[in-house]
């Protein structure tokens, strides 16, 4: 690829990434720039996704170490039921009725519930949460279960109304579980699990040296 003036645009040959024992990780590049050309370059990486910045020349090796933290990150599944309230055949979890006006329904999410698998390592979960049946208008909130009830809702419905879904990402509470709340006289609830959070021990982060 040629610029405006004749000279070849700076272009990527090769990267490598390198993690040596202790955490640290090392990476280097080989790029088509002239030697003759003097410039400061910086990459960083996102997961296995490089970005690198370079100007012109022929061949540099760069090094650079990783920042060493913790943040959350998502991890999909293959999407699970929770929760069913409604009657039997389509029950899943221990209850089979709807939740009541001002009541305080508490769900176990870590480990198996439901036709859930859960690890201990989650700290939040992304939820497909639908209301159905409801005999009232209202509404239901979910938030973590051993905290107090946040003035918000996640789900909106009006009686009669057909199901209603929303997708609601709620933290988990030190237990592993959630609460969930409805203004309603009775509504069921379906909760479907379809990834969580957990914690990753690295931010990623690479600068070059």
């Amino acid at each position: 690829m040629f610029g405006s003036n004749g000279s070849t645009s700076p272009r990527v040959i090769a990267i490598k990434l390198d993690h040596a024992g202790d955490g640290a990780a090392k990476g280097t590049y080989m790029t088509n720039e002239r030697p003759s050309l003097l410039f400061r370059s910086r990459w960083t990486a996102i997961g296995a996704a490089v970005a690198v910045t370079i100007g012109y020349g022929g061949v540099k090796v760069a090094s650079a170490t990783i920042v060493s933290g913790q943040r959350n990150v998502f991890v999909p599944i293959v999407p699970c039921r929770l929760v069913d309230t409604r009657p039997a055949p389509t029950t899943v979890g221990f209850r089979a009725v709807p939740i009541v006006a001002a009541e305080e329904f508490r769900a176990q999410v870590t480990g198996i519930n439901g036709d859930c698998a859960v690890p201990a390592s989650a700290r939040a979960v992304v939820l497909n949460l639908t209301a159905l049946d409801a005999t009232g208008g209202g509404f239901i909130t979910v938030w973590p279960a051993s905290s107090d009830r946040p003035n918000t809702s996640n789900i909106n419905f009006s009686a009669g109304q057909a199901p209603v879904a929303n997708a609601v990402t709620v933290q988990i509470d030190n237990l592993g579980a959630v609460k969930f709340y409805t203004s309603a006289t009775s509504v069921n609830i379906i909760a479907d699990i379809v990834g969580y959070y957990q914690d990753h021990d690295h931010n990623d982060q690479y600068v070059a040296k």
